[in-house]
């Protein structure tokens, strides 16, 4: 009985040393996914991982799930890769083309061909499950679902979770749907686990969605535009003397091209100042004046 479990002691940690394969020591600041489902449940999978300290001689990677092909870059450079199949999932180990130990603020991106994510459940309902095992120190985890295009997540209820984690944002790139997971400093041995239920809906519904993001975004557009002119009116407000502004609120009052005599009339200052201060006024672009005939009309031009 104590060999028995003294073996399976034995068989655990050679199993962490697997997994892990000594990179524990390299340390992660950020790991971001891309998943692009297909409708065939299969997926192409974008994997961004920045080293803060890189330590391993290789640049490895664990994908748990199946890889019908994987490429490997640092930058532009392609890297020369190859996988080791294990019960647990696919081993991708690249060459680096730097050996030297540390490295330090290292990029590389991993794309993956990858077998079934997904699996149909019921009628056209199918259920998305992606496993990640943290086997360095890591910051900050990210991943982003796509699903693809015709395709919305199902209404969760009591019985029923569309998606899981709950704290996924779900938004949409003008063609998917898409769920963002944000987890932030994972546990070291922990796997991640992500699962979203969806459904077809054809091309009507998606489009009628993406439409409705559309608006949204048009309308936040909007708001920006409207506070960036706000501000900008308060700056040019701002830089007006007391006599330019009482000339600048009453031409914006009056919404419409006035006589320079109603503006001596309204301010009770001279001609001769008025004068001046609309010549200054011009100047800068805020206001315009044009002579008809034997008078001039003076015009607010910058928006204030």
């Amino acid at each position: 009985m104590r060999y028995v479990s003294a073996l399976f002691i034995i068989s655990c940690i050679l199993m962490f040393f697997l997994i892990c394969g000594g990179a524990e020591a390299s340390l992660v600041s950020n790991h971001k996914v891309d998943v692009y489902l297909q409708p065939d449940g299969a997926a192409v999978v974008d994997a961004t991982v920045r080293y803060e300290e890189l330590t391993t001689k290789d640049l490895p990677y664990f994908f748990m799930g199946e890889v019908i092909y994987v490429e490997a870059y640092h930058g532009k450079k392609r890297l020369n890769c190859s996988t080791h199949p294990r019960p647990y999932g696919v081993y991708v180990s690249c060459i680096r083309e730097n050996n030297s130990i540390p490295l330090y603020n290292y990029t590389a991106r991993f794309r993956i061909l990858a077998g079934k994510l997904a699996s149909r459940v019921s009628n056209d309902v199918y259920r998305f499950t992606y496993n990640y095992a943290i086997r360095e120190p890591t910051k900050h985890f990210t991943l982003v679902l796509y699903l693809p295009e015709g395709y919305a997540l199902l209404k969760s209820n009591r019985s029923t979770r569309a998606y899981y984690p709950e704290n996924g944002v779900i938004g949409s790139d003008g063609r998917h749907v898409t769920i963002t997971w944000d987890i932030p400093s994972p546990r070291m041995g922990e796997t991640l686990t992500f699962s979203a239920l969806y459904e077809y809906v054809g091309a009507q519904r998606a489009t009628s969605y993406m439409e409705y993001m559309l608006y949204v975004g048009i309308l936040v557009l909007l708001g920006v535009i409207a506070l960036f002119l706000r501000r900008k009116s308060e700056a040019v407000m701002d830089v007006l003397t007391e006599d330019e502004r009482i000339i600048v609120n009453f031409l914006k009052e009056r919404g419409k091209p006035v006589k320079q005599r109603d503006i001596v009339k309204a301010t009770n200052f001279s001609k001769a100042k008025v004068s001046r201060l609309l010549a200054e006024l011009e100047e800068r672009g805020i206001v315009k004046r044009e002579r008809v005939g034997r008078i001039n009309r003076v015009t607010l031009v910058k928006r204030v």
